[in-house]
Order: C-alpha cells, then sequence, then structure tokens
C-alpha cells in the first residue's frame, strides 16, 4: 500500500509548468478518458468543495453513477476519486499506478498530473455517467484544465489564496480560474465579476448569474448560497426539483462546522474569507454560550498575524506532537498556551456551558483527532 501512496506522493514533476501541452500528450496516450463521461468542472476560492459534494449528493439521488474527484484528502488518498459507490479501491489503484508507470517510463507527471489522470481512467473503467471535478489550486493551467468540452463549469468565488501561483491581484486570481471557461458551455457563478463576464463574452459561454439560496443540511448561510447554485446546475441538466432539494439535504461534507461534542466545534477555515464565514457563524450563535474558546492548528509557513482581522482574541494552540512542528515556538510567539487534545476534550465535557472551536489547518486538525482516537476520545469516521 504504501508503494502505492508514495507513487503519487513521492513525485517530482518535470512538465512545463507554463503550458498543458506536455500532459496533454499523457492524456491522449490515456486514450483521452475524460471523453467517456458528462463532465461538470469547478473552479475556486472557497466553496468548490461544498458544491462539488452537493452536486455528488444530487446526481446520486437521482440515480446516475457518479465519478467525484476532488483535494485535498482529509484521510486517505484515495478520498479524492470516489463514485457512487464508493472511494477507489487499493486494488484499482494498484492497477492505474502499474498503468501510469507504462505510459511514463521516465516518471515526468508530478502528483497532480497522476491523479487527476488516474481518477479519469477510474471513472472510465466504471463507466460513470457524471463526473464532478475540481480544479487544485489553478485554473487556466491546472492538470484539470485538459478537458475540452464539460457540459458546465461554474467557479465558485474568487478570493485571496495562493497568491504566489495566481497573482498577487484580484484581477490576476480571475483571470487564471476564468481559464476553465470553454467555447459556449455554461458557466455558473453566484458573484459578479468583469473579468469572468469578459471572458465568458469573448468565448460565447452563456454566464448565468445566480442570486437566490437554497435550504441544505449543511450549516449556515454561505452553505445556502453554495446550495443555490448546485440546484441551477442541476435544473439545467434536467434533474427534478425534488430530486434536487432532496440531495441538497443530504449532503455528506465532514470537517466543515463539524461538532464532535455539542460544544466541541472543528472546522478548517484557512483563509481570509473562511475566517469570516467561521466569525459570522459563531456570532449568531455566541448567547448560546457563556464563552467562546477558539483554539488554532496552523503550520509554521502560516501567517498568523491575518487571524487578528477576523478575531478579537485567540485562546490557545493545540499541542500536536509531530516531527516537523514546533509549536512551543509558535505558541510562544503568539504569547498563547499550548493545549493538548486530550485536555481539550476534557475542559469541553466539564464546561458544557462554553463552546471550544478548533480551526485553521486541514492536515493538523486531522492530527488532533488522531490524538482523540489514540486516547478512546474519538473515532473519526470511514471516508474510505
Amino acid at each position: 500500500m504504501n508503494d502505492i501512496y508514495n507513487y503519487f506522493l513521492h513525485s517530482q514533476p518535470k512538465l512545463s509548468k507554463t503550458s498543458l501541452a506536455g500532459f496533454q500528450k499523457f492524456v491522449a496516450k490515456a486514450g483521452n478518458p475524460f471523453e467517456n463521461f458528462k463532465i461538470i468542472h469547478i473552479a475556486w476560492t472557497n466553496g468548490k468543495g461544498s458544491v462539488a459534494q452537493m452536486l455528488f449528493s444530487i446526481l446520486k439521488t437521482a440515480g446516475y453513477n457518479v465519478g467525484i474527484f476532488t483535494s485535498p484528502h482529509l484521510i486517505d488518498l484515495r478520498e479524492r476519486i470516489k463514485t457512487s459507490k464508493w472511494c477507489i479501491s487499493l486494488y484499482e489503484l494498484a492497477k492505474i499506478v502499474e498503468y501510469l508507470k507504462k505510459i511514463d517510463p521516465a516518471n515526468q507527471l508530478g502528483f497532480f498530473e497522476k491523479l487527476t489522470l488516474a481518477s479519469q481512467l477510474h471513472f472510465a473503467n466504471q463507466k460513470v455517467d457524471y463526473a464532478i471535478i475540481e480544479t487544485w489550486m489553478w485554473g487556466r493551467l491546472d492538470p484539470t484544465n485538459v478537458i475540452s468540452d464539460p457540459i458546465i463549469t461554474t467557479i465558485t468565488s474568487i478570493w485571496w489564496d495562493h497568491t504566489h501561483i495566481l497573482g498577487n491581484t484580484l484581477k490576476k486570481i480571475a483571470y487564471e480560474k476564468a481559464g476553465i471557461i470553454k467555447d459556449s458551455v455554461p458557466v455558473v457563478v453566484n458573484f459578479q465579476n468583469q473579468i469572468i463576464k469578459k471572458v465568458a463574452a469573448q468565448k460565447k459561454a452563456p454566464l448565468i448569474r445566480v442570486y437566490w439560496k437554497k435550504a441544505t443540511n449543511l450549516h449556515w448561510d454561505h452553505q445556502q448560497k453554495n446550495a443555490a447554485l448546485a440546484y441551477k446546475i442541476g435544473r439545467l441538466i434536467w434533474i427534478d426539483k425534488n430530486t434536487i432539494k432532496h440531495g441538497l439535504l443530504s449532503v455528506a461534507h465532514p470537517w466543515r462546522l463539524q461538532y464532535l461534542l455539542p460544544n466541541l466545534l472543528i472546522d478548517w477555515a484557512h483563509n481570509q474569507n473562511w475566517f469570516k464565514v467561521l466569525k459570522n457563524y459563531l456570532d449568531q450563535i455566541s448567547a448560546r454560550w457563556s464563552k467562546t474558546n477558539l483554539i488554532i492548528t496552523l503550520k509554521q509557513t502560516k501567517n498568523p498575524d491575518i487571524i487578528k482581522k477576523n478575531f478579537d482574541s485567540v485562546d490557545a494552540v493545540l499541542k500536536i506532537y509531530h516531527p516537523f512542528l514546533n509549536q512551543s515556538a509558535l505558541a510562544k510567539k503568539l504569547d498563547l498556551p499550548l493545549i493538548s487534545p486530550q485536555l481539550l476534550y476534557q475542559h469541553a465535557l466539564k464546561n458544557p456551558q462554553q463552546l471550544f472551536v478548533v480551526f485553521w489547518s486541514l492536515y493538523w486538525i486531522w492530527e488532533f483527532l488522531k490524538e482523540l482516537k489514540a486516547h478512546h476520545l474519538y473515532e473519526p469516521s470511514t471516508l474510505c
């Protein structure tokens, strides 16, 4: 199993970063598996995961065999490649790895290209009707953008993120995300952006803007806006309203505003926009609690100062035992105490009138859950 995962995780990409032409040659070698099913292509700054899972739920509810390609994974790499049945099996993934090695003996493909092609080969093998494909962090130069004829594209938001790759202005970021818009293919959005409008007009792609909200089982106002996007896309592919509504009320999207206890909340808000969403949610429920305690988990590469723009104060840094993480230094820099996962859990049990919120880095939230599991305090749900 480790050999399979290492094939992806230890990739050293050798293809051009300024063109998809090199990757397109490998896709052609593999028989252009993208051509075997209908594709909904999603670009994003925030919201792509929620919209993708909503569409996955809607299409499954409608009885279709659906593939979904997402990132990042929470626990297991195979979560990124799923169909209506389940995640890709280790056996199927191993077969695809052997095939990729044959068509790429010099190991030129990087992590993103390998997983993108693996997902499409799996979906073709499973004969899916539809595939929901998320971009990685890019748009125009995203490996998934070798897709030439999606049935619909959607851009869920434009905001500051990955500026070292996408550009340091919202115009530049919008231009990169708009790169997924295809000739004459409808593009669905729930915000106004002049760059997207301009690119859609150039490509004669119908631009459909959604203004309303729809109900979903996922928490909070922004998810109702995401649900409206998914609803509109469902209607564009002729799914009936009741099926869409049922699908929107049955969405699985773990670790987004998820309660481990009635007063212990985790969320992987990881950028400025998501911090605003989390802050708005906490403000709305603040009257229920005598105190809200904020505990952050973050990598040393992240700038902790951005937290001050949205939260008046933070109460602690989560103490994770990991060889590559020096959270003592981070806590000292922020002048905050460290708290272990098990002690935090016990505090939540002893103080039911207080809310405890753990957020920021997705990776360290998973480490947090593993620590709780090791002490028999919580059993993370199996995602594959």
